[in-house]
């Protein structure tokens, strides 16, 4: 509950009133040459009841039904980059570090290599992989600063100081993403406790030459906070023509008070520039519904190709929590008691509201995709592609249906079932060891 109280806090603030230096001890372990890794098949992730992750490969993906409940157990298992074959991951145990995972002959998911990391690791575990040699994690003892190392070989080559990134208020920070675009990386900015702000701030480095270059900020309304979207890791984020796109959840829910709102966005870099396009306002849940004022947002995007692209997009309010804030005084939102804002979170939570749409960059057009049937706001997980088609998740419990969708036709068709775990949310998903993020 304290998750969706943060999540819902995030977007109805204002409306409910609501570097080496670190890293010199590190003991970064090779790959282990003796274990002979799978070079193609699929890692499926679901997570339990009580919180531990299941695993379980498979050669090709399944035509009927897959059942998790005998795959093999981790504590935690949140896939953050795939380059080679291998998984890059903070450690399953729990432990400060990342651990290198690979599947082996006999079909395990094993532990190849890991960077091992002392202190307590408060400051974050981000990390992105561009290519076979270079990838980059935000020092979790000091996060002004980016570990620079090669996911080959695990040796860390460098660091870059971001410390000259901005933050309000000038309090300790976090990154909770990287996000890589040629030699860039684009780390958009929290507050160690996960504070979000009035404003988005991203900071840019340069990998050629281990450099802070600058920051780009979206501007918000200069009251309710805007968060980044953290839920979909991996997939393409940059066009055929190099501008680079990432989404946001905006600072919603703000109508009614007088203050106006930033409704959640999909925000353009365009190429050969660091800095955020301002000119560029698409916010695909208004567009989809132009009288959801109180939560347009999306999730799990992705480019496509063609100047189109992936998201799971809320269509709705749901009239249970419709009916709630009527009941307030004056029908706003802020004069809900602490019980209503609980109930408001579960009902918007459990809301069969959100439907996988294809979206146009350019003429900012939203198309739900026939034959996949609404979700909840988690009854997603991250898109996954495979033989030039790309794979979509609805999930209720420990049950999810993966439909296959064909960008050729703009259609989707069910592919498979999994069953015995949770592929909901950020955690879960399906994994292509023949792909690279």
């Amino acid at each position: 509950m304290t998750n969706s109280l943060r999540f819902l806090s995030s977007l109805f603030l204002l409306a409910l009133l609501i570097t080496i230096n670190a890293c010199s001890d590190d003991d970064n372990g090779p790959d282990d040459p003796t274990i002979e890794r799978r070079t193609s098949g699929f890692v499926i992730v679901g997570t339990t009841g009580s919180g531990n992750a299941l695993v379980k490969y498979v050669e090709e993906l399944p035509t009927s039904t897959i059942d998790l409940s005998d795959g093999q157990d981790f504590g935690n298992f949140t896939p953050q980059g795939l380059q080679e074959n291998a998984i890059f991951l903070s450690k399953p145990d729990g432990s400060n570090g990342f651990a290198k995972m690979a599947v082996n002959q006999d079909g395990e998911v094993v532990e190849i290599g890991d960077i091992d990391i002392s202190g307590d690791g408060g400051a974050g575990r981000a990390l992105a992989i561009r290519d076979a040699n270079l990838g980059v994690y935000s020092d979790p003892n000091d996060a002004a600063t980016l570990v620079v190392f090669n996911p080959a070989t695990l040796e860390v080559t460098g660091t870059i100081d971001l410390s000259a990134g901005s933050i309000p208020g000038n309090i300790s920070r976090r990154y909770d993403r990287l996000l890589f675009r040629g030699d860039n990386v684009f780390a958009p900015v929290r507050g160690l406790n996960a504070e979000s702000f009035s404003e988005l701030i991203v900071h840019v480095a340069d990998v050629s030459s281990n450099t802070f270059v600058g920051e780009t900020e979206r501007e918000g309304n200069g009251i309710a906070p805007i968060t980044f979207l953290t839920s979909s890791v991996g997939g393409n984020l940059t066009d055929d023509n190099g501008d680079f796109y990432f989404g946001d959840a905006g600072n919603n829910g703000r109508q009614g008070t007088g203050t106006g709102g930033a409704f959640a966005r999909i925000n353009r870099i365009p190429a050969g520039s660091n800095q955020i396009d301002d000119s560029y306002t698409f916010e695909p849940g208004l567009v989809l519904n132009p009288q959801n004022l109180i939560l347009p947002t999306q999730n799990y995007f992705e480019i496509i190709g063609s100047g189109r692209a992936l998201a799971y997009v809320n269509t709705t309010i749901p009239n249970e929590a419709l009916a709630l804030i009527a009941s307030a005084p004056n029908g706003n939102p802020a004069n809900l008691e602490p019980d209503q804002i609980t109930q408001l979170t579960i009902i918007i939570d459990q809301g069969v509201t959100y439907r996988w749409c294809e979206l146009d960059l350019a003429s900012q057009s939203v198309t739900p995709i026939a034959n996949i049937p609404e979700g909840t706001r988690l009854g997603a997980s991250r898109i996954f592609e495979h033989d030039g088609s790309f794979y979509l998740s609805i999930a209720s419990g420990a049950n999810a249906t993966i439909y296959q969708y064909d960008p050729a036709t703009s259609t989707a068709v069910e592919a498979f079932t999994v069953i015995g775990a949770n592929l909901d949310g950020p955690r879960g998903g399906v994994y292509n060891l023949s792909s690279n993020f």
